[in-house]
Order: C-alpha cells, then sequence, then structure tokens
C-alpha cells in the first residue's frame, strides 16, 4: 500500500497553505476513507501514513489528529520583574524552526 504524508491545509482570504506533518502525535492521529476508519501505521518522524490494506481509488481520504511544532527561544536571555518572593513575569518570545 503507498503511503501518504499527513499535512493540514490553512486558508487565508484567497491564500492556502498546506503545510507537511512531521511530528504527529501518534496515539491521536485517525485516518478515514470515505467517511469510514482506516486501519494504518505512522511514522511519528515523517508523518507518512501507510495503510494496511491498499487505499480505494478515488475515495478521499481525511485524518484527524495533534502535532507538534520544533521551536526556539528568539533570544539568549529574557528579563523578568519580581512581583513579589513566590512570583516573577517574563515575556518569552518563541521562534519556529522551519525544516528541521
Amino acid at each position: 500500500a503507498k503511503p501518504l504524508q499527513l499535512s493540514k491545509n490553512y486558508s487565508f482570504g484567497i491564500a492556502n497553505y498546506t503545510r507537511a506533518i512531521t511530528l504527529p502525535l501518534l496515539r491521536t492521529v485517525r485516518v478515514y476513507q470515505a467517511g469510514l476508519p482506516v486501519a494504518c501505521d505512522v511514522d511519528q518522524l515523517t508523518g507518512l501514513v501507510t495503510p494496511h490494506a491498499a487505499w480505494a481509488a478515488g475515495a478521499p481520504i481525511t485524518a484527524d489528529f495533534d502535532f507538534l511544532v520544533r521551536v526556539r527561544f528568539a533570544k539568549d536571555y529574557f528579563p523578568f520583574t519580581r512581583n513579589s518572593m513566590a512570583s516573577a513575569q517574563a515575556t518569552v518570545e518563541l521562534v519556529e524552526d522551519f525544516g528541521q
């Protein structure tokens, strides 16, 4: 059976963007063909989905899943404000690492 890449589609007005999913959370992946559940194997690092039986020709394939996004800190140092002996406050900016 031919593997397929998990992906997520985004729409911004008339613009569309498709993102390949490479870090799916395995316990959340549910794959459907023509609305019916499909038994398949999922590669946790690549997001490739391989069905146990061949895909049916022409039937739409959909999936529900959660996924991780690799990020890094935007700076090496973050100033903070100490509100009391028990709490502090800081603003932390994260940047997505594309293609890692």
